[in-house]
């Protein structure tokens, strides 16, 4: 599994759209209760090395004759001055250091570009003597955020998994009539919400708060919705509030939702095994029963209609293209969004890395060009991990976003609570 390997469309529109301003990074923040054994983890690390062969590998053009013609191809090859201790790094903080504080410096380095002449990933340890935290830095091009999750499992589980054998395909045929579905859906849509869009700069804020597992399955429940319907209408409700005092006149915002392609060969896979959705946030409905059944609706229309086989092809569509136009042709894409939301499920289960127990586990999303924010959600340990990026130049206060994302889930539990009453007493 070390040979070269052909970066997928996918890979190359991440890399296209990677630019100063629009670092195509994504991470894993693990909180942990102590300091991991530095000895362990790197012992860890050389496991996981065998087990994702990638994390090795460079981009590197290649000469390659097509029908008699010589063309430049992108491949993932075997580094040949590959050293894991390029890739972790320690920052001792102040021990009278805060949350604050760790987050800060968190996102010093997430706005960090990773050199395109090595690998495509770092980890930084975090410690200010109390509490450790490890960031897992990526390239968008090398892996989507489940192939990063799968790696922070590797790096926690107890008995390590087996190396695949052989490549898991991408199990999909590009298909001209969807790329054109997908194509009239997106032609006139408008992201919306101009004060939340802007010209991006170099430098993400990261944060994180949680609420009780417990609380989603209480409104899921309720609701008669999914986890991640829940999910987008608090994201729904936080916008709004945060919205409230504007005097601008604005749309509702669309958001990116990425769709997995996974099946069970790709789970030890890094690469790009996705696609992205793009749904309208209804931030002019007023109640959570209206917001979560038009979230509902929207989200059904992604299964019943198939759109994530049509956004897919979208994005195979662009390999046919000059090189010249694809990044023009990803940005246009990315134009007809505000921003993005991805939500992945965890171990239930406390998990450790070389003897630190993982407290919190956040993932945060890429920005593309012009969002201003993007929303993350894992589920671990009978907590949910809310995450939220941000532009600073077009979002230089990211806190009412994130407490708006707490005031709506206690609207929504004090609603839901007071519907079933009522319904109590009727019977």
């Amino acid at each position: 599994m070390d040979g070269p390997e052909k970066l997928t469309a996918t890979d190359e529109s991440f890399l296209l759209l990677d630019s100063p301003t629009t670092s195509q990074n994504i991470a894993s923040l693990c909180i942990l209760n102590s300091s991991p054994n530095s000895k362990e983890l790197i012992s860890r690390w050389n496991s996981v090395l065998e087990i994702f062969p990638k994390l090795r590998m460079v981009i590197t053009p290649t000469r390659r004759r097509f029908w008699g013609r010589k063309k430049t191809v992108l491949e993932w090859r075997e580094s040949k001055r590959f050293a894991l201790a390029d890739h972790l790094k320690r920052i001792e903080l102040p021990q009278n250091s805060t949350r604050a504080d760790l987050f800060e410096a968190i996102s010093a380095e997430f706005s960090t570009p990773l050199p395109l002449d090595r690998p495509l990933w770092k980890q930084v340890l975090f410690d200010n003597g109390s509490e450790s935290a490890l960031l897992t830095l990526y390239s968008h091009a090398l892996t989507d955020g489940l192939g990063a999750l799968e790696v922070v499992h590797t790096l926690s589980s107890p008995k390590l998994p087996d190396p695949p054998t052989e490549r898991a395909p991408l199990n999909r045929r590009f298909s001209l009539r969807s790329a054109l579905k997908a194509l009239r859906r997106e032609l006139f849509a408008k992201r919306g919400v101009p004060s939340l869009c802007g010209v991006n700069s170099p430098y993400r804020s990261l944060n994180g708060t949680s609420l009780p597992l417990s609380t989603i399955r209480e409104l899921r429940d309720s609701f008669q919705a999914s986890h991640n319907d829940i999910f987008l209408a608090l994201i729904t409700r936080s916008v709004a509030l945060t919205l409230r005092t504007s005097s601008e006149r604005y749309e509702s915002p669309r958001v990116i939702i990425p769709v997995s392609l996974r099946d069970r060969r790709a789970r030890l896979e890094l690469g790009n095994y996705l696609t992205g959705v793009s749904i309208t946030l209804p931030i002019h409905l007023d109640t959570p029963e209206e917001i979560i059944s038009e979230i509902k609706t929207q989200t059904a229309a992604i299964k019943s209609e198939r759109l994530a086989e049509s956004y897919a092809a979208i994005g195979d569509l662009g390999r046919f293209l000059p090189a010249r136009y694809r990044a023009r042709y990803c940005n246009a894409l990315a134009a007809r969004t505000a921003c993005i939301a991805t939500n992945m499920p965890e171990s239930q289960r406390p998990r450790s890395i070389a003897g630190a127990e993982i407290k919190a586990h956040f993932g945060y999303p890429a920005l593309m060009e012009g969002h201003g924010f993007g929303f993350g959600c894992i589920s671990y340990n009978k907590q949910a991990f809310f995450s939220l990026v941000t532009d600073d130049a077009i979002i230089p206060d990211s806190l009412p976003l994130l407490k708006g994302m707490e005031a709506a889930a206690s609207e929504f539990l004090h609603i839901a609570r007071r519907s079933l009453k009522l319904t109590s007493v009727r019977n």
